[in-house]
């Protein structure tokens, strides 16, 4: 069997169009992303693109990029406050300073202003111990003190898989 690499997927994500800066919410992505059964999926490889407006770049003037997952395809990891998020809706997510049982993929740390990033690649099946959930999204939090471009935002993904 030999690796083998799918074709790049966008996952809908337009509210993170002018996403506020916030160290207690972000925005999750509009689709879940259901696993593939098809093929033999062991990791799924992430990508995020943000744009960022006239902000003051610091130490500090991040991107947190989050993972959540479901193991059963209903209920996700991600519960806030004894509530469940809607993740998966494109909408505002609260983030509690524990990180509601998401778990942190990674970060994009933005040193210049009016410039769009890319993140690195970040592997969703490291996110859960090395097994790919029945379902899972991400959710971008916005930490650099303003709010993000009104456009140049995307989330893509590729499966791995041996075949």
């Amino acid at each position: 069997m030999a690796l083998q690499y799918g074709s790049s997927t966008a996952v809908a994500c337009t509210s993170f169009a002018s996403l506020a800066s916030s160290t207690t919410t972000g925005v999750a992505s509009s689709a879940v992303v259901t696993t593939s059964t098809t093929n033999n999926i062991v990791d799924a490889m992430v990508t995020v693109d943000v744009t960022v407006g006239a902000i003051t770049p610091t130490a500090s003037t991040n991107i947190l990029i989050w993972a959540y997952g479901s193991e059963n395809g209903t209920t996700f990891s991600g519960a806030q406050s004894g509530s469940v998020e809607a993740l998966g809706t494109d909408s505002a997510e609260t983030i509690d300073v524990d990180g509601n049982n998401l778990v942190y993929i990674g970060s994009i740390h933005c040193h210049t202003a009016s410039v769009q990033y890319e993140s690195k690649p970040m592997s969703i099946a490291s996110a859960f111990g090395g097994i790919m959930p029945r379902k899972w999204g991400i959710i971008i939090q916005n930490q650099t003190g303003l709010a993000l471009a009104a456009s140049g935002h995307s989330v893509q993904y590729s499966e791995i898989y041996y075949n």
